[in-house]
């Protein structure tokens, strides 16, 4: 937070305390949705339609792993995402737990590669 910086895309759970502190000023959240955690800050997509980019997370396994084990492992993960103690520490830090099956999982992750194809090449994957 040396001064160099004009404007920067970045997670709210590393910039929490310098925004608090002064060192930096927020100008809106790229959810599809306000946050619950900043819901004062309006999003990029009531200004650009359309626009929401954010950071998510998935489990994958390999193909060799029996179909039994990935269905215990994804229902477990779910649960544990839909706890209280895990769902409001999320909320509380800006994030939104979500939990969702290998098969939504799958759609997800072809359409966000589909939504971010068209960049220019270099910008995902710099030389």
């Amino acid at each position: 937070m040396a001064g160099h910086t004009d404007y920067a895309f970045t997670g709210f759970t590393g910039t929490a305390a310098l925004i608090e502190g002064g060192q930096l000023r927020e100008i809106g959240t790229t959810g599809i949705r306000r946050n619950d955690a900043t819901p004062q800050l309006a999003t990029v997509g009531e200004t650009l339609a359309g626009f929401s980019a954010y950071s998510w997370f998935g489990m994958w396994a390999r193909r060799e792993v029996p179909e039994a084990i990935r269905t215990k492992v994804s229902n477990d993960v779910n649960a544990v995402m839909k706890s209280a103690a895990i769902a409001n520490r999320l909320s509380s830090i800006g994030m939104e737990p979500v939990g969702s099956n290998p098969e939504e999982l799958s759609v997800f992750h072809r359409q966000e590669r589909e939504k971010w194809a068209d960049l220019p090449a270099g910008i995902l994957r710099p030389k």
